[in-house]
């Protein structure tokens, strides 16, 4: 049983082991990478459902014995929500996903790309809620005026600290009335070390073979030095930064890389774990725990407690959820009453000649670390 309702397949991927538009629309010239695109937003409406063949958490396996905004900050103290306005019935004329998802102190932030993108500034919009989903309005400042933009990002130290990636355009970030370019660096995933404004980490997706695959900037991103030593060829399309200590780093793209403030990489071994496409991570605020999310035949997702060990051979990773034929792709974690709440895109897979087809991504949002799931909806946009 899934924990997704079927619905229609209406655009299938197919790949040789599944493709996906790990970046479904940040620009048409980033690479496609093998998998996932987007990820979701925070509301359930449906019913929770137990998610299909749960692996006990407790059975792990040792890297060594076998031979990845959005992280959640610490705990702080929630500042007085503003009025929030729900938004308007509307029929956008594409379907809609949730590309990143970023859980802060008070508010949401949600960034919808259209699953089939013109490069217009129509096909993303940025919305938030202040009440865990309730209602959800659009960001008034909107996003920056350029036709392609990558995902946009957050400083948790400060729930309105913005960072947008404009493809070609530059990186730019909202200054509580406008947004303003920062720096003409090529960004799509963007990091602020907790509590240091001006130390920002930057991934560049489009990066081809020789270039720089993730920057380091000491001016909050003003200016950006090459901080990729040990990252492969592949393309880079997720970072993550340990928000209790700042010189713990993650990136992914066709493997997992564990990073120091030196930007120095090492590969985190886990192809003999995790046979299938890693498609997204996200960290534990509180602990520092490392989830990662695949999918082969099912999808799955991980989760390590010591990811941060600095012998890579030693980290330990026990399977968290297994979904029966759903490809699934980590977004964000968060706080919620009953313990860890996980965010992440869930779309249907069926077995096709030469690979697996994926069908509609969708957000859903586990509150007890896992075990049960339900759908998000935002209505007007992703019902």
């Amino acid at each position: 049983m899934s924990p997704c309702h079927p619905r229609p397949q209406r655009h299938l991927l197919v790949a040789v082991i599944v493709l996906l538009v790990v970046s479904i629309a940040g620009c048409r010239s980033t690479p496609v990478p093998t998998l996932p695109p987007p990820p979701p937003t925070a509301v359930p409406t449906d019913t929770a459902v137990a998610p299909t063949a749960a692996a006990p958490a407790t059975a792990t396996v040792t890297a060594a014995e076998a031979s990845t905004a959005t992280t959640s900050p610490p705990a702080t103290a929630t500042p007085e929500p503003e009025p929030t306005v729900a938004i308007v019935a509307q029929t956008p004329g594409e379907d809609w996903v949730v590309k990143s998802l970023k859980v802060g102190a008070g508010r949401t932030y949600a960034f919808l790309v259209a699953t089939e993108p013109g490069q217009a500034a129509g096909d993303y919009h940025l919305l938030y809620t202040d009440d865990d989903g309730e209602t959800w309005a659009a960001f008034p400042g909107g996003l920056p005026p350029v036709s392609c933009v990558t995902r946009v990002d957050l400083d948790y130290a400060n729930r309105d600290a913005l960072f947008a990636g404009g493809c070609d355009s530059g990186l730019f970030r909202w200054n509580g009335s406008a947004w303003e370019l920062l720096s003409p660096q090529r960004v799509g995933a963007v990091e602020v070390v907790y509590q240091q404004s001006d130390n920002v980490w930057a991934v560049d997706p489009a990066a081809g073979p020789d270039e720089g695959k993730v920057y380091q900037s000491s001016d909050g991103g003003q200016n950006f030095t090459r901080a990729d030593a040990g990252i492969g060829a592949d393309a880079v399309t997720a970072l993550g930064i340990d928000p209790r200590d700042g010189g713990t780093l993650y990136t992914l793209g066709a493997d997992l890389y564990q990073g120091t403030p030196d930007g120095t990489w090492q590969a985190v071994p886990t192809r003999s774990i995790m046979s299938g496409v890693l498609t997204g991570f996200a960290i534990e605020g509180g602990n520092g725990a490392l989830y990662v999310s695949e999918t082969s035949t099912a999808g799955r997702i991980w989760r390590s407690e010591n990811a941060n060990a600095p012998d890579v051979q030693t980290i330990r990773w026990g399977v968290v959820q297994e979904f029966e034929d759903q490809a699934v792709q980590l977004l964000a974690t968060g706080p919620s009453p009953s313990g860890l709440a996980l965010y992440a895109n869930l779309a249907d897979t069926e077995a096709v000649e030469g690979g697996i087809a994926v069908g509609d991504w969708l957000p859903y949002r586990s509150l007890d670390g896992g075990n049960t799931w339900e759908r998000i909806v935002i209505p007007g946009w992703i019902e």
